[in-house]
């Protein structure tokens, strides 16, 4: 049984200017082991660490604080709360009884909330009580006297947890072992299920963060991102040779990115702290009343953000975000019922490589559109588009209109099996997820290699 994590209805954005360009280390426990978080992020979501690293305070110089007292564990909650706005997944691996597992999964629960408390997170006090109400009722788990006396140990009189465990008993002293899903025993808000989300992330602790920082200025007017070396070496091969081989930037921690785009490296940078599916889902497409609108709205995200995303990671060999982005792009423009224009074309031919899968649904978009039926203008400028782009851009046209013709057709639904129309004899089964089709499914070479996704979903399959 797995229980995802929960999450809010809309990720955390991380851009440059919401995570600033200081560094703070916190040093947890009697051990003292450093977390090294952007300043900026850890002081916006805190009133307690604002207090300590921006006024006359001894952390405010230094930029460093000791938590003798705080759980790694817990301090490591926080940072992938503040980084990804999640809390920690309730997964019973163990295959134990579900009530079990709950009663070894709350006491962490317990202990992120106190400190939340303690540093003045209202938000993730309030979020770590909504789950903890969650699981506690939907197991029909109710705390001992040792985490009730723990409870009582480590929060204000005020407490909601207090209140939480005292109604609990309570209720439990009145119902006896009756049915917990009984109406007295769920909160305003409580989910039937916990939400299964199609986003892993990367757990983020003092181990995959590492201490170093490196700072990368991006675009013609170099803006800075401050980002943890050992993290984005580990996400991309390029940044892993730069930073830890013989160049200039491994002894200086600085890069310069002069011809990429600013907005594409915040993708980038979101992609590798938080694995997100969507890139910049704060930014959500205008809801309009006039489809047109939306269509519009959508055409223009993908020309200012999709696409130059894509071959920012295209250029770096970052497969599961290309992948991530192919699902997004697709999802979009079915919704939105549009296709790549031919100055999309143009732009992706240019910036990809034969490899790249945005290539691919270009090329498809385009048979499509010529099956469809074209007008003498259109297809006059998909000429001079042709002379532009030279014969791979032909050869790829006519090969995959000479492959999959008639049967390659806008859907609705990009992860729906047999999306691709059958007929005239040609049958791609029912297990074909063409979505697949548009991805990379290997990730480096020989004993390096990773499989990204089950290639044997997508074989035979096409459509856009």
């Amino acid at each position: 049984m797995d229980f995802s994590t929960m999450v809010s209805s809309k990720s955390f954005e991380l851009t440059a200017e919401a995570m600033g360009t200081e560094i703070v280390t916190l040093y947890v426990g009697p051990k003292r082991k450093a977390f090294t978080i952007h300043k900026k992020l850890l002081c916006d979501r805190s009133d307690y660490f604002n207090a300590a690293f921006n006024n006359l305070f001894q952390e405010g110089a230094t930029n460093e604080m000791y938590l003798p007292e705080d759980d790694p564990e817990t301090i490591t909650d926080l940072v992938n709360y503040i980084y990804q706005n999640r809390l920690p997944a309730f997964r019973n691996k163990m295959y134990f009884p579900d009530l079990l597992a709950a009663i070894l999964f709350v006491p962490r629960l317990y202990r992120l909330f106190f400190l939340a408390e303690k540093i003045c997170f209202n938000e993730l006090a309030n979020k770590t009580m909504d789950y903890l109400q969650d699981i506690c009722l939907k197991y029909g788990n109710i705390p001992c006297e040792h985490h009730i006396e723990r409870i009582y140990g480590s929060t204000h009189a005020k407490s909601m947890l207090r209140l939480f465990v005292v109604l609990i008993w309570v209720r439990s002293s009145l119902m006896g072992d009756y049915d917990w899903n009984f109406s007295l025993c769920t909160r305003l808000d409580l989910l039937e299920k916990f939400p299964n989300l199609s986003i892993q992330y990367a757990s983020l602790s003092m181990k995959t963060l590492g201490n170093e920082i490196v700072v990368i200025l991006v675009g013609p007017e170099q803006k800075p991102f401050t980002v943890h070396k050992k993290l984005l070496s580990d996400r991309c091969e390029f940044f892993s040779k730069i930073f830890n081989e013989d160049f200039k930037e491994a002894s200086n921690g600085k890069m310069v990115l002069s011809e990429d785009d600013p907005i594409a490296f915040e993708c980038l940078i979101s992609s590798i702290y938080q694995n997100i599916s969507t890139p910049f889902p704060n930014r959500e497409l205008p809801i309009s009343k006039d489809f047109s609108e939306a269509q519009q709205a959508c055409r223009q995200f993908s020309k200012k953000v999709w696409y130059p995303s894509f071959v920012l990671a295209h250029k770096y060999c970052m497969h599961d975000l290309e992948n991530n982005l192919m699902d997004e792009i697709r999802f979009h423009h079915m919704q939105c019922t549009i296709l790549p224009d031919i100055d999309d074309v143009e732009y992706i031919y240019q910036n990809t490589a034969d490899t790249g899968k945005l290539r691919q649904y270009c090329i498809a978009s385009l048979a499509f559109k010529l099956h469809s039926g074209m007008t003498t203008q259109e297809i006059k400028a998909y000429s001079v588009l042709a002379d532009k782009l030279g014969k791979d851009f032909v050869f790829d046209m006519l090969n995959i209109h000479h492959k999959y013709g008639s049967h390659i057709y806008q859907g609705r639904d990009p992860w729906a099996p047999r999306l691709v129309a059958t007929g005239g004899g040609w049958n791609v089964g029912s297990i074909s997820y063409n979505a697949c089709f548009f991805h990379t499914h290997i990730s480096g070479k020989g004993n390096d290699r990773t499989l990204l996704c089950d290639p044997r979903t997508s074989q035979s399959s096409w459509g856009i």
